[in-house]
């Protein structure tokens, strides 16, 4: 060892070799350490923009292929949905189909068939269609009921009514006898009654959560019995969870129309954004929990979170435009009295991308 002179030097050199032990051990492990941990992070930084970009081009073809489709599917009855109809149909089929089932059937080793995607289209022509049946006010509670339960014996007026039956009769000849359909379904039903209660001001916030996971975690869940698969109970709770947060995450984006439209939600309701961070932070470790519990490999279940992170991701990523009002103003002000431009999260902003990228990154994470 290099010896210096001087009393400093022969105190620095005493230090040293007292220490030396420490050092030996220690430098080897933290090198062991740091290799351990660029082997673990590495394959996630190349396969994270892989599957990103997956899904970006599956939900380009995606809407494409539904778009192909519902124009087919309209010339047989005949009708025309409205261009806003449509658009949702497309947008959902997109993010069921490329971040949801693709996700999830990667546990199978295989992607959706052709059946099992025809399917899923069925499955949200009916939910967007429903969706508009209650958001109408047209309909009484009992038309509501007999259009989800027994739509076949439905007295139909016009041709959306009967666009909507005759899908909805063949998703239940597909999955009724499957064990647990039936309570789903009347499980989303009621969540969609239920949904009602958010035009009230006084509902308290422990009834909102639970109204926001039941709708959002059931509306996800029925998907499932419209694939080819055996029950599983481990595997249906990580759809669930998955729902409630893609909920919770629709209700992030969605605060300036909801706030107009006097729907109350969550993120609305916040007076720090803290809280709703909190909360999303919770359900994604719930989720997360769920997916280590899975009985398959890790390979498989890094790959599950690789793919929907995303989800959760996008509502970290708005959140964080919410800190930024946060600060500016020193408090978090009345969302009601802020502009649009305030509230809406631009994605096209590469900053925002960028965001997005490094929670992916960082959420993906299996432990």
């Amino acid at each position: 060892m290099y010896k210096s002179k001087g009393n400093y030097g022969d105190l620095v050199n005493k230090k040293l070799e007292d220490e030396a032990p420490f050092f030996k051990s220690f430098a080897p492990r933290l090198c062991v350490l740091f290799c351990q941990s660029m082997r673990s992070f590495l394959p996630s930084l190349i396969s994270i923009p892989i599957e990103l970009v997956d899904i970006a081009v599956g939900i380009w073809l995606d809407k494409r292929w539904v778009h192909k489709k519902l124009i087919q599917l309209q010339r047989e009855h005949p009708l025309s949905l409205e261009p806003a109809t449509i658009q949702k149909i497309e947008g959902r089929h997109a993010i069921f189909y490329n971040i949801i089932y693709k996700s999830f059937l990667g546990l199978y080793d295989r992607t959706p068939g052709d059946e099992e995607k025809m399917q899923l289209l069925y499955f949200v022509i009916c939910v967007t269609l429903g969706d508009n049946f209650f958001d109408s006010n047209t309909y009484s509670r009992e038309q509501l009921y007999q259009l989800a339960f027994y739509p076949e014996a439905y007295p139909s007026v016009n041709e959306v009514e009967r666009f909507f039956i005759k899908y909805s009769i063949l998703l239940n000849q597909y999955a009724a006898s499957k064990p647990g359909y039936q309570h789903i379904i009347r499980e989303l039903y009621q969540s969609q009654v239920d949904s009602l209660r958010q035009l009230d001001p006084t509902i308290p916030g422990e009834t909102l959560a639970e109204i926001t996971y039941r709708k959002g975690g059931y509306s996800i869940l029925v998907s499932r019995f419209y694939l080819d698969l055996l029950e599983n109970k481990s595997e249906e709770l990580c759809w669930y969870q998955m729902g409630a947060l893609i909920q919770l995450g629709n209700d992030i984006y969605d605060v300036y129309k909801d706030l107009h439209e006097g729907i109350h939600t969550l993120p609305n309701r916040m007076q720090k954004v803290k809280e709703i961070e909190n909360e999303l932070s919770a359900r994604m470790q719930e989720f997360k929990a769920s997916v280590r519990s899975l009985a398959v490999s890790d390979r498989k279940k890094k790959k599950l979170l690789r793919r929907t992170a995303i989800i959760y991701a996008l509502s970290f990523t708005a959140l964080d435009q919410y800190k930024i009002l946060e600060n500016k103003f020193g408090d978090l002000p009345d969302l009601k009295t802020l502009p649009r431009s305030a509230l809406i999260i631009d994605m096209e902003l590469w900053r925002n991308r960028w965001t997005l990228m490094k929670y992916v990154i960082s959420l993906s994470r299996l432990e």
